[in-house]
């Protein structure tokens, strides 16, 4: 019984000016309490939040390393108002990545997530192991790294769908890179990112927690299951 959590729709952006505003690129395909997770990376260390003219959202964590910083924002899909606009604390440019999750278990209680810092051209996500034990989880694993010369080319071996984007070809340009994969176990350790460079960087990993009341034939054929 249970299924896992499931990407309806993804997207991503950039921000190839140092700004202070970084809208997100919303994913398509949005239903009332799924999950919409945007994961920014910046070429700098700011704080980044939610701007006050789009509510709703949580932000989980704000990593810095040096020259660059992670941040992962969270959000129940609404019936209106599902934008997203993060505001930084010093003008930058950034890259995102962002999902739209079903078949979750319904409370942000239920994703859990851990970060790395390090400096070296392989991005480390962290071992997680989330607090709820042993369910059907969706892991996601993301990077950034110290200006676009770390550009991830590669993502762990041990997960799927690697993608990687730069906000312009300029050395001090922010990247995000992001990969994912099914699995029924109590803890996931993904292996590393490969990058074009040694450069400080974020990493972190993701687990969302499945509907433990559903039941599918099909699970979804987009991941890999380990």
């Amino acid at each position: 019984m249970g299924v896992f959590a499931d990407v309806w729709s993804r997207n991503y952006g950039w921000q190839t000016s140092n700004v202070t505003t970084h809208p997100m690129n919303v994913p398509d395909d949005l239903y009332v309490d799924d999950l919409l997770l945007a994961l920014f990376g910046f070429d700098g260390n700011p704080t980044a939040t939610a701007s006050a003219g789009t509510p709703g959202w949580t932000r989980l964590f704000n990593v810095p390393n040096g020259d660059g910083t992670l941040a992962l924002f969270a959000k129940l899909v609404t019936a209106t108002g599902n934008a997203l606009t993060v505001t930084t604390s010093a003008s930058e440019s950034s890259a995102h990545m962002a999902w739209s999750i079903y078949n979750w278990k319904g409370a942000l209680s239920d994703v859990y997530w851990a970060t790395a810092v390090g400096q070296s051209a392989t991005a480390d996500p962290p071992n997680l192991t989330p607090a709820g034990g042993v369910q059907k989880y969706l892991w996601l694993a993301g990077c950034t790294g110290a200006w676009g010369s770390f550009m991830p080319t590669a993502g762990p071996s041990n997960m799927a769908n690697f993608f990687a984007a730069q906000a312009g070809t300029a050395s001090n340009h922010g990247c995000i890179a992001r990969s994912e994969v099914f699995s029924e176990t109590s803890s996931f350790n993904p292996n590393t990112f490969t990058s074009s460079e040694s450069r400080e960087w974020v990493a972190c990993t993701i687990a969302i927690a499945g509907d433990p009341n559903k039941s599918l034939t099909d699970e979804g054929a987009m991941l890999a299951f380990i």
